[in-house]
């Protein structure tokens, strides 16, 4: 997990996590920080029920992505025996209004396997500007074509928004605020 480590060493943050018994774990992993929130719901280009396959680290909403898995020697043992399930999906501007935000936001990870763009579609980056931004961008991952036009220009967005890339592997990308 990337914000795990920021937890332990005291970062106050909110995690939101769409799937029941990861919310649950994560509620149970931080009982005992009064800086950790976790928000149970998915994140999205507006507020609906939507389904999820459930598949570890390969957990979407993004069908054809999960079609694309499917065709994955690495992948395909992991979404063979995935579940669906409905969850509840929200904004993400939304949800940070509803908590009083008012704080700057220092790091931002977002991790929804190949829906990243519509999160910050819902996400008013000039009015949050955080300082860190960690996406999954998988546009230069040799395996990932379903997702690479989206995630490309996602972050060509967050560059033009004022962001450079201080890192980028086949899958995180790590942007910093100029």
């Amino acid at each position: 997990s990337n914000s795990s480590c920021l937890a332990n060493a005291g970062w106050k943050g909110v995690l939101i996590e769409p799937i029941p018994e990861y919310a649950q774990a994560c509620r149970d992993l931080y009982s005992g920080n009064a800086n950790i929130k976790v928000i149970e719901t998915a994140i999205g280009l507006k507020e609906q029920d939507i389904e999820i396959s459930v598949a570890g680290c390969l957990t979407t909403t993004n069908e054809n992505l999960m079609k694309e898995y499917e065709s994955i020697a690495w992948a395909k043992g992991a979404v063979q025996n995935a579940k669906k399930i409905i969850v509840k999906q929200r904004v993400l501007n939304d949800v940070l209004y509803d908590l009083n935000i008012t704080e700057k936001i220092d790091v931002l990870i977002v991790d929804v396997e190949g829906k990243e763009k519509e999160v910050f579609e819902g996400f008013d980056i000039e009015h949050w500007q955080p300082t860190i931004i960690i996406v999954e961008l998988a546009h230069t991952h040799p395996d990932l074509f379903e997702i690479s036009a989206s995630d490309r220009e996602l972050q060509q967005y967050i560059s033009k928004s004022g962001y450079s890339v201080i890192y980028k592997d086949h899958v995180n990308t790590v942007f910093y605020l100029d």
